[in-house]
């Protein structure tokens, strides 16, 4: 007896292959009539379908993005810097009231009162908080 002459005892059975017509009745599987019982239809999926109704943003566009400009409230000027304080983007960020990245900024807030002579060159400012550091014998310049 060689091993080309060894053979099972039983027969192995292969799984009947379905839904593809023939000897397994009319529908072949696949139910009764519908959507799915056809061949080559499918039922759209949801997150595409959802995908597909958003509105298409269309074309190029030349929008100028708006650089960002950082805001410093005027009463931590106050607090932090000392009298007779020259404040410009340098000054500020070594006192770490500016970040490294930021290249423009600007001075907002509402103060009742100023008791420090601030001298402010180059730097955007409100209205009513150049003249309050007006008031209180301060200086606000302009380099144009």
């Amino acid at each position: 007896m060689q091993v080309h002459n060894l053979k099972p005892k039983t027969k192995v059975n292969k799984a009947p292959r379905v839904g593809r017509g023939g000897k397994r009745g009319t529908y072949s599987g696949k139910g009764m009539k519908g959507q799915k019982a056809h061949a080559g239809r499918k039922i759209p999926a949801q997150l595409k379908e959802q995908i597909l109704r958003l509105p298409k943003l269309r074309g190029a566009t030349n929008k100028v993005k708006k650089a960002d400009i950082f805001e410093i409230q005027l009463k931590t000027l106050i607090q932090k810097c000392p009298d007779n304080f020259k404040v410009n983007l340098e000054s500020l960020r070594k006192l770490k009231l500016i970040p490294k990245r930021v290249t423009k900024f600007k001075i907002i807030g509402k103060v009742d009162s100023i008791n420090k002579k601030l001298f402010l060159k180059d730097c955007k400012i409100t209205k009513l908080g150049a003249s309050l550091i007006e008031k209180a014998g301060g200086k606000v310049e302009f380099s144009k």
